[in-house]
């Protein structure tokens, strides 16, 4: 499958159409561009907010982020009884790779830094200098 981002994409998108096989049959999906979450907001979150929650609640930042997880998502129950987040910053609710868009992102981050004032976890400033 290809992808383009319209409209800096734009020609290389209308080149593609114009190598296609003229006698066959293409399905086209046309959706909304929203921005991925980058690594450094994924770095900035775990560094800033995953790691200072679990230091301050004496858990691993994976379990933090998974809690953290299911507070923001939901959580839904598993067979052997037991409960999962609905979904996580990197899985849909059917376990596929879905990586959350920036503003998506943005916004679990801020579910957290507020669950973190709420417990009195000090969570270090953040320098966009210094970033």
């Amino acid at each position: 499958m290809k992808s383009f981002v319209i409209p800096a994409g734009q020609q290389s998108f209308l080149d593609f159409l114009a190598q296609l096989d003229p006698k066959k049959r293409y399905r086209v999906t046309v959706e909304d561009y929203k921005k991925s979450r980058s690594l450094g907001l994924n770095a900035f979150h775990w560094s800033t907010v995953i790691t200072p929650i679990a230091d301050f609640m004496g858990e691993s930042p994976e379990d933090a982020h998974r809690d953290l997880c299911g507070s923001f998502f939901g959580w839904v129950d598993t067979p052997l009884g037991g409960r999962k987040p609905r979904r996580t910053t990197t899985r849909n609710e059917k376990g596929e790779r879905n990586v959350l868009d920036w503003e998506v992102m943005t916004n679990f981050i801020h579910h957290c830094q507020q669950i973190a004032v709420e417990l009195g976890v000090p969570l270090p400033e953040y320098n966009e200098e210094a970033a």
